[in-house]
């Protein structure tokens, strides 16, 4: 009975690893603040907690660079930008194929209402350039949820 319960239990943590990890997308107009932000501090704590998920930042009309407040405070906090280097990628129709959870920031701005439909609406942060510390805390608090759902999801 013990050698059935042990290979159950194989069984289901092989399961669980061949599974692809959660893929979440996070999306703000430019794609140098918000998003690289959330996505920064969400791997972070996917690794730190353990959850099999992974988040990537895009723009709907990416900027050239990273905002200066979000480097400097992605620097501060000793975090990454992310793989691909300082520039802000373009969301693509791919990008939105592949991900199992969508985050929308400032989603009554013109350019995102028509994703706000498609995701979850982070309408509530504050703008990175008013202060990146209020902008940072308002994410983390958003990403505690996201985590706390995601982690109820996968056990």
């Amino acid at each position: 009975m013990k050698r059935l319960a042990l290979a159950l239990l194989a069984c289901l943590s092989c399961k669980a690893a061949q599974e692809p990890p959660t893929e979440v997308l996070f999306v703000c107009e430019h794609g140098a603040a918000k998003s690289a932000i959330a996505a920064a501090y969400f791997n972070e704590l996917a690794g730190a907690q353990r959850v099999r998920a992974h988040a990537i930042a895009r723009g709907v009309d990416p900027q050239d660079a990273p905002s200066v407040a979000t480097v400097a405070g992605l620097r501060e906090d000793r975090l990454p930008l992310g793989p691909a280097g300082e520039a802000p990628l373009a969301l693509t129709e791919a990008d939105l194929a592949t991900a199992n959870e969508l985050v929308v920031f400032d989603c009554s701005e013109p350019p995102m209402r028509a994703l706000a439909a498609r995701g979850t609406c982070w309408d509530d942060v504050p703008l990175v350039g008013a202060g990146y510390g209020r902008a940072r805390d308002s994410i983390r608090d958003h990403l505690d949820a996201l985590m706390m759902r995601l982690r109820d999801r996968t056990h």
